[in-house]
């Protein structure tokens, strides 16, 4: 039986409304799901006034503008074009997505490569660094590179979300934009949480969900010496004294700044001793790096259950006593200290007990290969059902130099805090 053609076929289009009002609801409800905050605001809107709209949602297909429907319709009897053109637009909208809700892509650096571009690390300084990156399986691998001019080869991986699937067609109203539509936002939302949850493993180290990433990039430092494992290698009239030891700070260090003993002190955990310990940390830098000093950006991942431990060093009773109170008790996940506009992120992803400053340089890299991404299409037209699955190709790298740019703040006393060994 001959395959119908775009040409002598009748387009049999949803009313568009349907599909505009589906994902409008959807990009709200991300927004609960660790979603930046306001990033989907604007598609949001955009979906719920298209939806007022009874126009046909069209793409541009063989040099001509198509109903999206006659496109699906097309690629779902093996039409090889429409499928291309079809996967080349979803891939386009899981990209911006997946921009939308990579919480921890602020601590990466993202780099596209084309097609024939593999991430390659080459030590320009005066002495070779430590590397590590994680490999094909997961697991994350260490290399030192033994002269500048060796190269060290980055194998690039696929990250594959769970399978969504819905009917390809309401026999009312035509194809079901409706339900494809919204099976695209889903496999873009699970995409972007999985590469989250990589990159925050990643920084982690440890044993997380069965795969061992390492030690992680959260520990002491080495000076000393000319050694080549060192984190820097430092000019000799620097005062390593000056330097902090470590980017994970303790309990131990914030009561040294405050005096709070978090055994007898409660509901002090997230506290201005965790703000001041980041001013100190990269004071402590002032003058080193050629490219710039390290400074806070104000911006600090915090367990969602503990975003209001501000509130806990400030009395509502009377009158306000000094201006950073007030900002507390008017805003407690935005305050204004030590000469900058500190802005508390809350995300269920992080166990309670830590949090993370995220500082002005990138603590990895995040390599990323659109060319390469694609959806995987299984259709049965017989049970009027279809499945979807996203792919992105990846790599995440680190160098033992970049662990400066990465702050880990330990706030609670308790037993494994702020450890994560599950999050899948």
């Amino acid at each position: 039986m001959k395959k119908p053609s775009l040409s002598n076929r009748p387009a049999q289009v949803a009313d568009p409304r349907r599909a505009y009002l589906s994902m409008a609801n959807r990009l709200t409800a991300l927004n609960g799901l660790g979603v930046c905050p306001g990033a989907t605001d604007g598609l949001a809107a955009m979906f719920a006034e298209a939806a007022k709209n009874s126009a046909t949602p069209m793409m541009l297909f063989n040099g001509a503008e198509t109903p999206v429907a006659v496109v699906m319709e097309a690629a779902r009897n093996h039409d090889q074009a429409a499928s291309t053109a079809l996967n080349a637009l979803r891939m386009e909208n899981i990209d911006l997505y997946v921009r939308a809700t990579l919480d921890f892509g602020f601590m990466f650096n993202t780099i596209t490569l084309k097609k024939n571009e593999q991430p390659t690390i080459m030590s320009t300084y005066r002495n070779t660094v430590a590397a590590r990156f994680m490999g094909e399986d997961g697991g994350v691998r260490g290399v030192k590179a033994v002269r500048a001019q060796k190269p060290v080869y980055v194998n690039m991986r696929e990250i594959h979300t769970d399978t969504v699937g819905y009917q390809v067609r309401d026999i009312n109203q035509g194809t079901d934009i409706a339900s494809a539509s919204g099976a695209t936002v889903d496999i873009s939302w699970d995409l972007a949480h999985r590469i989250n949850i990589e990159q925050f493993n990643f920084l982690q180290g440890g044993v997380i969900n069965g795969t061992n990433y390492g030690k992680g990039i959260y520990g002491p430092f080495s000076f000393t010496g000319r050694s080549l494992s060192n984190t820097l290698v430092l000019h000799p009239s620097i005062q390593v004294a000056n330097l902090p030891t470590t980017n994970l700070i303790t309990p131990t260090d914030l009561l040294a700044l405050d005096g709070i003993d978090l055994a007898t002190a409660k509901g002090k955990l997230f506290r201005f001793a965790v703000l001041q310990s980041t001013i100190n940390y990269c004071e402590s830098f002032r003058g080193i790096f050629p490219d710039g000093d390290l400074e806070p950006t104000g911006l600090v991942f915090v367990p969602s259950s503990e975003t209001t431990g501000l509130l806990g060093q400030v009395s509502p009773t009377g009158q306000f006593y000094n201006k950073v109170g007030e900002m507390v008790l008017n805003s407690f996940t935005k305050v204004e200290y030590g000469g900058r506009v500190w802005t508390l992120v809350g995300t269920p992803v992080l166990p309670p007990g830590a949090c993370y400053p995220v500082l002005n340089k990138p603590v990895a890299n995040y390599y990323v290969k659109p060319e390469f991404d694609f959806e995987h299409v299984e259709t049965d037209v017989l049970k009027n059902w279809e499945e979807r699955t996203a792919v992105k190709v990846m790599a995440l790298t680190q160098l033992e130099p970049w662990r400066i740019h990465g702050l880990k703040v330990v706030y609670s006393n308790a037993a494994n805090a702020g450890k994560v060994t599950k999050n899948l």
